[in-house]
């Protein structure tokens, strides 16, 4: 990663959450909305809409417009498959850290931050994972989990 000049640093995403939707247009906005709602600011949102069927893409669309984030980034794209998906916001991610949100759930306001100070404290530590804590899913994916995830996560890292 680049230098940061010591009056940008407290504006520059250290976090990248990766969100991959396909047809869930119903649920697309709230995980959204838990991403905002961090408690945790210095993030970067991709969301990337996997070829859905129903009104995801339109949702997502009309969320940005009502919003005007510039932290997102919203994609569409032909169905590719969840770990295709994955990997593109992998390779799109400028960040240090990573984290994956799917479309059908959603982020504790404090989860961010407990992850990045976890990880600052751990600085040799590869993955940090959590678990479901009262209905709200609040984990990171360990890279032997997918296909070519581990690929896609060493391309990443070159770039840091």
């Amino acid at each position: 990663m680049t230098a940061i000049s010591p009056e940008d640093a407290d504006s520059v995403a250290l976090v990248t959450v990766i969100l991959p939707a396909y047809n869930h247009a119903k649920y697309v906005v709230e995980a959204m909305d838990s991403v905002r709602a961090q408690t945790f600011t210095r993030w970067e949102l991709i969301v990337i809409d996997d070829g859905s069927t129903d009104d995801t893409w339109a949702v997502l669309q009309a969320y940005a417009a009502q919003h005007g984030d510039p932290r997102i980034r919203l994609l569409t794209q032909a169905n590719a498959g969840s770990h295709a998906t994955l990997n593109r916001g992998l390779a799109m991610a400028r960040t240090p850290y990573l984290a994956i949100l799917n479309s059908d759930d959603r982020y504790a306001p404090e989860r961010l931050q407990r992850l990045v100070d976890t990880a600052q404290a751990a600085a040799d530590a590869a993955t940090i994972q959590t678990s479901i804590h009262y209905g709200v899913v609040d984990y990171l994916i360990k890279p032997f989990q997918f296909p070519r995830f581990e690929e896609a996560l060493n391309g990443w890292k070159a770039k840091h």
